[in-house]
């Protein structure tokens, strides 16, 4: 976590000096403040602040969706209650997200880069303990496929030079630059434009942030494995073992962080239960398996 109080501005967290959240933490584990002498200067520092907010970790955050809301034409006249609240949810309002293709490419050339990166480190292991592996082990290229936005891309990227890359997918090339950063993420540069991105690899998908904006990008998942989406505990299932579930219906909730989540099947079929109310959960754990209709 980074954050820099200031006069305007100033929070609290709870989060160790060393990375991870208080034992006694729940949801809600950091609060920020903005003062002005104004409503709108209070509110300018506040959005810039969330902005420099940097939260890396397991969990996604609220930071982008306050954001966008604290800049809705109703929030700046100061024309919000409750029931604007659940509007936005009504409507599926969400932050804004990057570009398709800005994210495309970024994200093919961060996973191919993680990819490959430990093929050669585990090339290097081997060699120190005096084995010697297939010349294919240290391959500098890698096939990327994930699906976004309902469109499946696939692509190809070859590494030319450690930091440079190019991508090739639909009879196209784009040519790009990638350099580590120490705190994990990666400073990407193509088409004369810089991305810093942040990749984490979650079930059934990875959560790419592009320069403070989030997307996912899912992965080709058999639809038959329904697995927990986070860690915690399975407190019951909604849809008896044996029985019908449609799609997009839920059919388990679980705790994760003192909340209740439900878990929703996204295909329609026979559930069958593979765990039992109360069993502790690992992020990917298989709850359930269904039979699918079609």
């Amino acid at each position: 976590l980074n954050f820099r109080s200031s006069r305007d501005v100033w929070g609290y967290f709870s989060v160790g000096a060393a990375g991870g959240l208080h034992e006694f933490a729940d949801s809600q584990f950091g609060h920020v403040f903005a003062w002005g002498e104004t409503r709108e200067d209070a509110r300018r520092s506040m959005v810039l602040a969330l902005k420099e907010l940097s939260i890396r970790g397991d969990f996604r955050t609220t930071v982008e969706y306050l954001i966008k809301m604290f800049e809705t034409p109703a929030f700046l006249q100061s024309k919000v209650d409750t029931e604007w609240l659940d509007g936005l949810i009504a409507r599926h309002v969400q932050a804004e997200r990057p570009d398709t293709m800005v994210a495309v490419i970024c994200g093919a050339m961060h996973i191919a880069d993680l990819e490959i990166t430990k093929r050669v480190g585990e090339y290097i292991h081997s060699l120190s303990r005096g084995q010697v592996l297939g010349a294919d082990q240290v391959c500098q290229s890698s096939d990327v496929e994930f699906i976004y936005d309902d469109v499946k891309y696939a692509v190809q990227v070859y590494r030319v030079r450690p930091d440079a890359y190019v991508l090739m997918a639909n009879d196209s090339f784009v040519e790009g630059d990638l350099r580590r950063l120490a705190d994990g993420g990666c400073l990407i540069r193509f088409n004369g434009h810089s991305y810093f991105t942040y990749l984490k690899e979650e079930v059934g998908r990875y959560r790419l942030t592009v320069s403070g904006r989030t997307c996912v990008l899912d992965k080709d998942n058999d639809p038959t494995l329904l697995r927990s989406t986070s860690a915690g505990k399975l407190l019951k299932y909604v849809v008896d073992d044996g029985q019908h579930v449609h799609a997009g219906q839920a059919y388990a909730e679980i705790e994760v962080m003192k909340m209740v989540m439900s878990l929703s099947s996204p295909a329609a079929g026979k559930l069958h239960h593979r765990k039992v109310g109360g069993a502790i959960l690992e992020s990917g754990d298989i709850i359930s398996t269904i039979e699918l209709d079609d």
